[in-house]
């Protein structure tokens, strides 16, 4: 078949490296080498020919390849002893073995060696090859290694020379095979360009080396961090070669097939124009201080991730396929309150326009200048802001694709929420907002979080009809008012806020979770409207009048631990109660009809000395019950 129809790589395994034992066919060696250099060989001629015409092909073949790879080379085949059989597939194909011997001059023969295929199996066999001269050695004593990637290189070599030789698999096996192979392949070309390129820029290798480079790229695992670093420390080393040696062909490959580049630790990007890279598409910096400037050329740049450096960026108005932009001194809660050596890191100011459509993810976890241009980002999904001082941010309803917004440190004012439709999760534990405005255009928020915040009012919390979850742990709201729109809220958390009133909360229809501990301000609670509450916790709240608790049937804890409250009254509604913790209600007097939950397991009234008399069923655990107490026990029922 026609050798150039189909270039996909080809699979060749390697059995046994010693013994050059392979699996692969003549045609898929082949194949091997066009993969690298998309290279036309004369195509074979179809099934039926004369097995003569067939193996007049395979020689040709060998002796195309060999001669690209090097003009001054040549190289004979013996094909005697090659015949054609029919496959495990019922194809035919040819079998056998060859003898394969490389001629550079009368007397030169760098190397030699038989292949051999059966079913399923090949082989390279007797290979011999020329030694690594004492000229060479000298002049890199520790570079050249037999059987590698360098010596790949110098196959290629205009002047090649006794000193220099490797056999034919090893080109692939080095070149492409795998991601270590091919960062090989570049680390030779890199730590040999100037005895491969020469003082004149390698005129004769340019076309080769730039195509072979460019393959060798195209298969690389950008995705891999740890290919990516080690790949950007060799590009480091080529720019710096290029400076002493120009190669603008194989620059330009490497401005326009690199993807990925990770700088690691201090590393130095003074030898890369970054605004030159047209197709990259993943930026990362790790520590240290960098000026960072783009351009209109680096319009497939879709990440940057910045950790544990001070960046300043020119030209972020030009990235239009940004995506995700992430800056970071710190990767936890830990290391954000001890690692203080990390805060001399910031990122300098930073301005977006209508340019930046695609960018999705925002996440500043360190100090950030300031922020302006949010309200242009239409495709912006999630903005993490965990910085001292940043703001005002302000954003519109361009921000229509918004969902996730989560700001701690402080945050000095944020407008414009209420213009947010796709609004799902919003945590503002920071300093410096005092109050949160939203409208019925906020019908998707699901979550509120203002934990430890200064929030003190808001504005709008009728109009959020899929929330769930209002968390104001620690906070500075005092009054809360709900509506009928608030009926899928689930979970409310007050604990160790300044909360005095809560209005409306006979509409939170839907209500499982209320946790209103250590609030001194709340002395009162209805209830009667909550039939899906299954957790209530007053621990050591103001509240003393609890009312509706009988009407509850799907609770099943209550805490009122050191709370002022003077009575309990439970019934028979009350079908799924479990536990009861009443420890140091110095208050209470009264617990009515505890004997009619059947679920009841524990009864804590540790302290509780003003308590007279409790009736419960057989079998119920009671902690810390006062000696005064008297304890009435009563069958199931």
């Amino acid at each position: 078949g026609d050798l150039n129809e189909d270039k996909t790589n080809p699979v060749i395994r390697y059995v046994h490296d010693s013994q050059y034992e392979f699996e692969t066919g003549y045609f898929n060696l082949l194949r091997a080498f066009q993969h690298i250099f998309s290279l036309e060989l004369t195509p074979f001629p179809k099934e039926g020919e004369k097995i003569e015409k067939q193996k007049d092909s395979l020689e040709n073949a060998f002796k195309e390849l060999f001669k690209f790879l090097n003009p001054s080379s040549t190289i004979q085949i013996d094909c005697s002893k090659v015949w054609p059989e029919k496959t495990t597939e019922n194809e035919t194909d040819l079998f056998g073995g060859g003898a394969v011997t490389g001629r550079f001059s009368e007397k030169f023969f760098p190397y030699s060696f038989d292949i051999k295929m059966t079913q399923g199996h090949s082989e390279l066999k007797n290979v011999k090859v020329g030694k690594i001269t004492e000229d060479l050695d000298s002049k890199h004593p520790t570079m050249v290694k037999g059987h590698t990637a360098e010596e790949t290189l110098y196959l290629l070599s205009q002047d090649f020379s006794p000193s220099i030789t490797v056999p034919l698999y090893k080109l692939y096996n080095h070149a492409l095979a795998d991601n270590d192979s091919r960062l090989d392949f570049i680390e030779a070309l890199a730590s040999q360009w100037k005895a491969i390129v020469g003082e004149t820029g390698g005129e004769f290798l340019k076309d080769k080396l730039s195509l072979m480079l460019k393959n060798v790229l195209s298969s690389l695992s950008w995705e891999d961090n740890s290919i990516a670093e080690k790949y950007t420390i060799l590009l480091s080393k080529l720019f710096k070669n290029f400076e002493k040696n120009p190669n603008d062909d194989l620059k330009n490959v490497l401005l326009q097939n690199t993807l990925t580049i990770r700088f690691q630790r201090y590393s130095d990007t003074t030898y890369f124009d970054l605004q030159y890279f047209s197709k990259i598409k993943k930026l990362e910096l790790s520590e240290g201080t960098h000026s960072l400037t783009f351009s209109e050329m680096n319009t497939a740049l879709e990440e940057l991730v910045f950790d544990k450096a001070g960046i300043t960026i020119k030209g972020i108005e030009h990235l239009s396929a940004l995506k995700k932009l992430i800056f970071k001194t710190y990767s936890s809660e830990t290391e954000r309150k001890l690692m203080r050596k990390f805060y001399r890191y910031e990122l300098g100011p930073l301005t977006f326009s209508a340019e930046n459509k695609n960018l999705e993810e925002l996440i500043f976890r360190g100090k950030v200048n300031s922020i302006t241009g949010l309200e242009h980002l239409s495709a912006l999904k999630k903005l993490i802001v965990e910085a001292e001082g940043v703001g005002p941010l302000t954003f519109s309803a361009e921000n229509k694709n918004l969902e996730e917004l989560i700001f701690r440190g402080k945050v000095n004012g944020i407008t414009g929420l209420e213009h947010l439709s796709a609004l799902r999760k919003l945590i503002v534990e920071a300093g410096g907002v005092d109050s949160l405005t939203f409208s019925a255009k906020n019908e998707k928020l699901e979550e509120l979080n203002l934990s430890l915040s200064r929030v003190k009012s808001i504005t709008g919390l009728e109009h959020l009809s899929a929330l769930r979850k209002l968390i104001v742990e620690a906070g500075g709201v005092d009054s809360l008012t709900f509506s009928a729109k608030n009926e899928k809220l689930e979970e409310l958390n007050l604990w160790k806020s300044k909360i005095t009133s809560i209005t409306g909360l006979e509409h939170l229809l839907a209500l499982k979770r209320l946790n209103v501990s250590d609030t001194s301000g709340l002395t009162s609670l209805t209830l009667s409207g909550n039939k899906n509450l299954e957790e209530l916790n007053l621990r050591l709240s103001g509240v003393k009048s609890l009312i509706g608790l009988e009407e509850l049937p799907k609770l099943k804890s209550l805490d009122v631990s050191g709370t002022p409250i003077k009575e309990l009254i439970f019934s028979g509604k009350n079908s799924n109660f479990e536990i009861l913790e009443a420890a140091f209600c110095t208050c209470l007097t009264k617990i009515e009809n505890l004997h009619l939950l059947p679920k009841l397991k524990t009864l804590n009234l540790e302290g509780c000395n003003q308590l007279q008399e409790v009736k419960v069923k057989k079998g119920v655990n009671i902690t810390g019950r006062p000696l005064s107490l008297k304890v009435t026990e009563v069958e199931d029922i």
